[in-house]
């Protein structure tokens, strides 16, 4: 690991940590600034009633480098004057050490005269000392510097590259929680300014610069995962060259290199690439946040292990105040190991054995695709899989001796008022028989569509006729089953296992009811990472299937306006369908399809309409000619 950069990175996150800390001293009154204690008179006290030498009590703390950083007092030095807060001043050191350990924080008061006032120093070193980085900070750090250390370039080199004001640098890895983590920590300021990460999306071919809220030279350009243009106006490898041309650092995450845009990667200054977290890497961490590591973690902790856990599984067991040995339990539990490990849905690892080998591998278990979490507990898929109807030809015995109550199972070809989504589905009939003959690529064939329209047109029912119409096992989910889970690396692990699921029964069909439930990026509100990540998981799993014959794919929203752009380009679901009300022939035709044979005897048993029952009295026609359009004018037979 290249120690100059660990060093560097690590002193930044403690420099960081101590300028929470006093801020959060800052807050609770412990502490105040020199120009706030004088605002409020409070900068000089009278001495106390105990008659002791009045101390000295102020004290000058360098919080940040940064000038233009607003928390650093307004000094051009970022320097703060501080001075005992109301909550201390005039606090001797024994009534100073009661207060302190009501705020957590562990005050020395031996040794010394306990009826002494305490001094700011005092204080202020109290509140530093127990300022440690975040585990999860920590571990970033450390995965970035073992990325520099792998590829081989001197401190020189990359510190040359990073120096430049429009690098590009691309940055992989497969560890949960290291992306989200990092944009965090940029926003926050832990590499020695705040940086504002501007997303691709923001930027289309009219803008002349960053949006109004970014800064120059405190800005960098994100493109995450296969993130695209939302609004369709350019390509993802134009803007590239677009982006790079504004003069910004412009920053690949993800987890592979292929869920990059290529141009990135090939005109990046530095290619970095993460590992997953080992042993070496939990055990600096333990060390940063709590000062030491247990002496069997290697034993208990493995590389294996290690690599399960994932960035906010540090964060939630390693917290400073509890004993190393405790928290190393914690994280063996939850990298799925240890006696009393459970699951997601509380089920013990014993209840968990007891699933079968299906469930840990990833296979069918009672209908459902199943895998193995990260943490040992078997996740579903959520999606029902429905096998076709066996159809009945016209010559079926049942069909032709006319059962009462009798209906055929419903296909594209019997429903009615579908009138474009039926045509989308009758070619593909004929398209996937030339596929399975071997005369028709699947590229050239259309298989992706949505279909919209109000509540109850029947975008469930045209997806199951699809089923029986091509003969191919549906699989159903929604985008609702998707996030169930919640946690986000379960919701994407979820929406990669149905898609999964689909291939592992190809050809077959796809269909996802409430899509529209994936929502749109870049509507710039604090869960905009987490539904980021949602949808670009969503595009690179499209995109994924494009290379993947067999697969079809539908969706169904009755919002298609509220879906992010770039799921309905080309190559996704790029044919778009909506499915209106139906007229009187559609509802013809749909009365007759659920009355089946039944028909006939229904309309035949009618009421008659007085006029009717007159005319037949007096031997004329009671009615004009049936129509094909009045269900009520069809003859017996007609329908």
């Amino acid at each position: 690991m290249s120690v100059r950069l660990r060093k560097h990175l690590l002193y930044r996150l403690r420099h960081e940590a101590r300028r929470r800390a006093v801020d959060r001293a800052l807050e609770r009154g412990l502490l105040a600034t020199g120009e706030a204690a004088a605002a409020s008179g409070e900068g000089e006290h009278q001495p106390s009633k105990r008659n002791k030498a009045e101390p000295q009590n102020d004290f000058t703390f360098g919080l940040a480098a940064d000038d233009n950083d607003a928390s650093s007092g307004g000094n051009a030095d970022g320097l703060k004057r501080l001075t005992l807060g109301p909550v201390l001043l005039g606090k001797t050191r024994q009534e100073t050490a009661i207060i302190l350990q009501r705020s957590g924080l562990a005050f020395e008061s031996g040794g010394f005269d306990p009826e002494a006032l305490v001094t700011v120093a005092e204080i202020s070193s109290t509140v530093r000392a127990r300022a440690v980085p975040h585990a999860d900070e920590v571990a970033v750090m450390l995965l970035i510097a073992g990325a520099v250390e792998r590829i081989g370039l001197s401190d020189e080199a990359w510190r040359g590259c990073l120096r430049r004001r429009d690098w590009q640098a691309t940055m992989l890895s497969p560890v949960d929680g290291f992306e989200a983590r990092l944009i965090r920590m940029l926003k926050e300021g832990s590499f020695g300014q705040t940086i504002g990460v501007c997303s691709s999306s923001d930027l289309t071919v009219e803008t002349t610069g960053l949006p109004s809220r970014f800064k120059q030279g405190r800005t960098v350009i994100l493109f995450r995962g296969s993130e695209d243009n939302q609004y369709g106006i350019t390509g993802v490898q134009d803007k590239v060259a677009f982006a790079a041309r504004l003069a910004v650092p412009l920053l690949g995450l993800a987890e592979e290199a292929e869920h990059l845009p290529s141009r990135l990667c090939r005109a990046a200054d530095l290619c970095l690439q993460t590992g997953p977290l080992t042993t070496v890497i939990v055990r600096d961490t333990f060390h940063e946040v709590l000062g030491s590591a247990p002496g069997d973690l290697p034993q208990r902790l493995p590389d294996a292990v290690a690599a399960a856990l994932s960035i906010h599984d540090l964060a939630a067991a390693m917290r400073p105040g509890l004993e190393p040995q405790a928290v190393l339990t914690t994280l063996v539990r939850l990298a799925g190991q240890g006696d009393d490990a459970e699951n997601r849905n509380g089920s013990t690892k014993g209840a968990q054995s007891a699933k079968g080998d299906a469930s840990r591998s990833g296979g069918w278990r009672s209908g459902a695709w199943d895998k193995t979490t990260r943490r040992g507990g078997a996740i579903s898929s959520g999606s029902e899989v429905i096998e076709p109807a066996a159809l009945m030809t016209a010559g079926s015995a049942s069909i032709d001796a006319g059962e009462p109550g009798l209906s055929m199972p419903p296909t594209v070809e019997t429903l009615h008022g579908y009138n474009k989504a039926s045509d989308w589905a009758l070619d593909l009939k004929l398209d996937l028989a030339l596929w399975q003959a071997g005369k028709l690529p699947w590229s050239q064939m259309s298989t992706r569509l949505l279909l919209s329209g109000p509540p109850g047109t029947g975008k469930t029912t045209f997806a199951r006729a699809l089923c029986n119409t091509l003969q191919v096992p549906l699989i159903a989910t929604s985008v609702s089953t998707w996030l169930e889970p919640s946690h986000l690396g379960d919701v994407i692990k979820r929406m990669r296992m149905a898609f999964e699921e689909a291939e592992s029964h190809a050809p077959a069909i796809l269909f996802v009811d409430e899509i529209d439930g994936i929502g749109r990026r870049g509507q710039k509100n604090e869960y905009d990472d987490y539904w980021n990540s949602v949808v670009n998981k969503l595009l690179e799993l499209m995109d994924g299937t494009t290379r993947s014959d067999g697969l079809i794919i539908v969706g169904a929203t009755n919002h298609p306006d509220v879906i992010d752009p770039a799921i309905r380009r080309s190559g996704r679901l790029e044919t778009h369908i909506e499915i209106s009300l139906p007229d009187v022939d559609a509802l013809v035709g749909i009365l007759a399809h659920h009355l089946g044979n039944d028909c006939s005897t229904v309309i035949a048993s009618r009421p008659q309409p007085r006029s009717e029952a007159r005319h037949e009295e007096a031997g004329r026609p009671s009615a004009p000619p049936p129509s094909k359009t009045n269900p009520q004018q069809m003859e017996p037979g007609q329908c």
